[in-house]
């Protein structure tokens, strides 16, 4: 193999490694572009986009106050309960709120 042939080689793989890097630097510049036309108003209005944004999650259920009221504090499924127990249930809560009525 001549010297001129090894140059040759050589410069056809750095050409092919350029032209992947410009390829990539094309890319993520059309990314970015992407996602900044997105954020701005003028270009939400222009191009007609709307941007999703996700909603809150909702409320995890039966989580316990810190404090005091930790202690008492408990979350019950009240649709499977028997009869005899809906009846203690409905007993507590009445003498719950008699005490409060109390204080």
């Amino acid at each position: 193999m001549t010297w001129k042939r090894a140059v040759s080689y050589i410069a056809v793989a750095i050409a092919g490694c350029v032209l992947t890097v410009i390829v990539i630097q094309f890319v993520i510049a059309g990314i970015a572009g992407y996602y900044l036309v997105g954020q701005t108003e003028e270009f939400r209005d222009l191009v007609g986009a709307e941007v999703l944004k996700a909603d809150d999650p909702p409320l995890q259920m039966g989580i316990r106050p810190v404090g005091e009221e930790a202690l008492t504090t408990r979350v019950i499924d009240v649709t499977s309960l028997t009869d005899e127990q809906r009846a203690r249930l409905d007993k507590f809560i009445d003498e719950l709120k008699s005490e409060q009525k109390a204080e």
